[in-house]
């Protein structure tokens, strides 16, 4: 086609520069069209999940700051004299409270993988003065004030001396029970990144272990001159870790960690920062664990299965339902301490979401000993957060009447109704002693304490007979959620409780007995 003259009058045409323009840019067929959409459809997701990222970090930030001033409100409150504390905490901070409660609800619900229970009144009656009436088991010593947030977990050392806590505010806390009043604290571990759920001490005093939402697990050592971060492992899959301990008394370099996911991880911090050294799956969520001696872990499920673990074996030795007919998710295991004649866990302790606290017999223990259920202790409430208990055994527990402590996983119906009948011959006894002298001796019983969300902490006589268990006591003052107990398990019982006020109060015994005061 001629559209013109060049240069000199001759005819000139455009069909060589369209050539060349299509060789320049060749014509793009449809893959290449997708495939400029799917770029932009990936660059407006990265922007989607960069904004999403942004928007969690600020809710975490604002959750985290809400609990800071609700503690900080708390604390002015019940530092001012003369002062109606209920009234001012209801016009204070009562959206930031609710703020608070429905974040923390909607965690909890999320975790456990169910709905918020829709009843709110408690079973366990009103609530009690703080000062505990005479006679009862424990009374109050004093406070633990320094964590700016909620505390989910306070736990003795061996000799009692010294509490290590975890809390919300990201930290772990060194508490020295022989300093002076308000001198007690004595050292903040820093290094977790989010909510840290558990901490537990070594039996030699030298290490601790603590557990967080930030996916690790971190091994301390604790000296005269301090304490420091021996190793930090990271579970896999970004879960969150609920449950800490060290798997061996004798030796720390062990650590086992319950996590949101569904196995059981053990970490050796002789080898190198990786992956776990072992994992035990389960079929569902490990929510806590006990253990009961070297080489036998019992953990509580989602399912709300209590399950029996060989740890040499790498396998599952027996289990059973804890709640039945309705299985409820198992949110904390404790096993009973050592004491005369008796070994580690042969007692277990299991909170549930059902409301309900149940005391097991393991007998002589060991893989393959049977749990029989032994109480099932009612009037605490749970509210689907992970509340935890605890247990003391008196020296001479095992020793004091044998009938009615005693109990074989093994016997048959015969033998059993033959133990109940003495059990309640040397029951009557019993009772008729104790109104003789209107006290209970410390070292001849076993208590059970647990947290409760309606600001309480429950404990309980289970030393009787099968199903004898009884509320002996309420323990009043903390201005939240009692998310966890533990007893420091010495000659008489000394108590921490720990709670989302942000305080970690000490309970002590007054003499060396006690009457039942519920």
């Amino acid at each position: 086609r001629v559209v013109g003259r060049g240069q000199g009058g001759a005819l000139r045409s455009h069909r060589p520069r369209a050539r060349r323009a299509r060789a320049r840019h060749p014509r793009r067929g449809p893959m290449s069209w997708r495939l400029d959409s799917l770029e932009q459809e990936n660059k407006k997701l990265k922007l989607l999940l960069d904004q999403r990222e942004r928007e969690a970090r600020e809710l975490r930030r604002s959750l985290f700051a809400l609990s800071a001033q609700h503690a900080a409100v708390v604390r002015r409150v019940r530092a001012a004299p003369a002062v109606d504390v209920d009234s001012i905490l209801a016009g204070v901070d009562e959206a930031e409270t609710a703020s608070l409660e429905n974040a923390q609800s909607a965690w909890a619900s999320s975790l456990v993988g169910m709905p918020a229970l829709a009843r709110q009144q408690s079973r366990g009656g009103g609530a009690l003065s703080a000062a505990v009436a005479d006679g009862a088991p424990l009374h109050f010593l004093h406070d633990l004030s320094g964590h700016k947030a909620a505390v989910y977990a306070a736990v003795f050392g061996q000799r009692g001396k010294w509490v290590a806590s975890a809390s919300f505010d990201r930290t772990v806390r060194l508490w020295d029970l022989g300093r002076p009043s308000r001198e007690e604290h004595v050292e903040t571990l820093r290094g977790h990144q989010h909510t840290v759920s558990d901490v537990g001490w070594h039996a030699g005093m030298q290490h601790l272990v603590s557990g967080a939402f930030d996916h690790t697990v971190r091994l301390w050592a604790v000296q005269a001159a301090g304490a420091h971060t021996l190793q930090t492992f990271t579970v896999p899959g970004g879960a969150f870790v609920q449950k800490v301990a060290f798997a061996s008394e004798a030796d720390p370099t062990l650590v086992l960690a319950a996590t949101s996911g569904t196995a059981l991880l053990a970490y050796d911090s002789r080898a190198p920062p990786g992956p776990p050294a072992f994992a035990l799956e389960n079929s569902s969520m490990i929510n806590s664990f006990a253990v009961e001696r070297d080489g036998v872990v019992i953990t509580g499920d989602r399912r709300g299965d209590l399950k029996v673990w060989d740890t040499r074996a790498l396998a599952c030795a027996g289990g059973r339902v804890n709640s039945q007919p309705l299985a409820r998710p198992v949110s904390h295991v404790e096993a009973s301490p050592p004491s005369t004649d008796m070994p580690r866990g042969r007692y277990l302790a299991v909170n549930s979401y059902d409301d309900v606290l149940r005391v097991y017999d393991r007998g002589d223990g060991g893989p393959t000993a049977e749990m029989t259920l032994v109480h099932a202790l009612e009037g605490h409430q749970s509210r689907n957060w992970p509340i935890r208990s605890s247990l003391f055994i008196g020296a001479n527990f095992h020793r004091a009447l044998p009938a009615r402590r005693r109990s074989n996983p093994g016997d048959g119906p015969a033998a059993v109704a033959a133990r109940d009948r003495e059990a309640a011959s040397a029951r009557d006894l019993d009772e008729e002693e104790e109104d003789a002298r209107g006290t209970q001796p410390f070292d001849a019983t076993m208590l059970a304490a647990t947290g409760s969300t309606d600001g309480l902490a429950y404990v309980y006589d289970v030393g009787g007979g099968r199903n004898d268990g009884q509320l002996v006591q309420r323990l009043a003052g903390h201005r939240g959620r009692v998310h966890a107990v533990s007893f420091h398990f010495g000659d008489q019982p000394r108590l921490a409780t720990c709670s989302a006020d942000g305080l970690i109060k000490i309970w002590g015994a007054k003499s060396d007995h006690y009457r039942h005061v519920a």
